[in-house]
């Protein structure tokens, strides 16, 4: 099974939701938010962990918590001694976290922002990438822009490995059973890469102040836009 969940505002979550998640964190992770400079990194730390446990309990019927060390990919550690694949990304105050009990699997969310993006693409995109950028409407470029973006940032956390930039430089290429899925809204883009076949489980989280964590589906107007396979994703190379 694999799971994708989006929690849209970790703004909006009350203190006392955050502290109930902290206290539940093992020592060693209480440690490194004691080190964090920003208030907003802590709390990304602390939902992204949050998330994860819930998720693997809920859906998996797993106890489980995340172990990671510098320099190598985030796993989820069972209770059981067993281990599953499991990404994490944070933008703009949105976390998005996914599982798989099948293989591997990256993520990666962007909370659009005005930015320099031409600049970007001409120093590390391909040539028919960067022809396509120019060619678009300013509005159409950035939808695309987060598209090429998120999709290589999912897939360098699939593999564990690689440089952006370098993977920004040629078209996306996935061999099986490696598969991809990428969704947009007007502010947000968000992208997996995962083991097929089958798509992923895709939820929206939700706390109370208690600190239970709630999962439902997406709406159609909802924060958490509708994942689309490359091929069915809008016009443009990749």
């Amino acid at each position: 099974m694999t799971i994708i969940a989006l929690l849209p505002d970790t703004l909006a979550l009350h203190d006392d939701t955050l502290n109930i998640w902290v206290n539940g964190l093992g020592d060693e992770d209480r440690q490194r938010i004691g080190h964090f400079q920003a208030g907003n990194r802590r709390r990304e730390f602390v939902v992204a962990r949050a998330l994860l446990a819930a998720l693997a309990r809920e859906q998996l019927g797993a106890v489980a918590r995340v172990a990671s060390a510098t320099g190598e990919p985030p796993r989820l550690l069972t209770a059981t001694g067993d281990n599953m694949a499991c990404s994490i990304s944070h933008s703009g105050n949105a976390v998005l976290v996914g599982l798989t009990d099948q293989g591997s699997i990256g993520v990666d969310v962007e909370r659009h922002r005005p930015r320099t993006l031409d600049r970007l693409v001409d120093r590390y995109f391909w040539q028919q990438g960067r022809d396509f950028f120019h060619s678009q409407t300013s509005e159409a470029a950035q939808h695309w822009f987060y598209r090429a973006w998120c999709t290589r940032e999912a897939l360098l956390k699939y593999r564990g490995e690689g440089n952006l930039f370098q993977a920004l430089g040629s078209p996306l290429a996935l061999a099986f059973p490696t598969e991809a899925r990428v969704g947009q809204s007007e502010q947000l883009t968000l992208a997996t890469v995962f083991d097929g076949p089958g798509e992923p489980d895709v939820v929206v989280a939700g706390a109370g102040r208690d600190g239970r964590l709630s999962f439902s589906p997406p709406e159609p107007s909802g924060p958490l836009p509708q994942l689309e396979g490359l091929v069915a994703a809008p016009p443009g190379p990749v």
